[in-house]
């Protein structure tokens, strides 16, 4: 029997936390989860810090939305209204995920 795997949006929100992507995306793009079932998600804050530039120069596959305010709740909602997934999942910008995390995951809500 073949997995299924879902897409899933991952959407993860950014104010001026240049020094946390690295980590944060990196374990992103080293997930077992099929490539194409995952579409990663930045919504940025209005940083100040050249975040969105880091982003679109190291790692041209993540969707950047660039709110128009510094407001967390409006961020996940803009993440939540472009997001083409099944799932959405949400992490902080500060997070490192372990390889499976995903993978766990979706197997267990479906």
């Amino acid at each position: 029997m073949k997995k299924r795997y879902p897409l899933v949006s991952v959407v993860v929100v950014n104010y001026n936390g240049k020094n946390f992507l690295k980590d944060c995306f990196d374990a992103l793009c080293a997930s077992n989860y099929p490539k194409s079932r995952m579409e990663i998600i930045m919504v940025d804050n209005c940083s100040l810090d050249g975040s969105v530039e880091y982003i679109k120069k190291s790692y041209p596959k993540v969707k950047i939305i660039e709110n128009d305010v510094n407001n967390y709740c409006r961020a996940n909602n803009l993440g939540i209204t472009r997001a083409k997934g099944k799932y959405v999942a949400f992490l902080n910008n500060d997070t490192s995920v372990d390889r499976n995390w995903l993978v766990e995951l979706v197997k267990v809500i479906e």
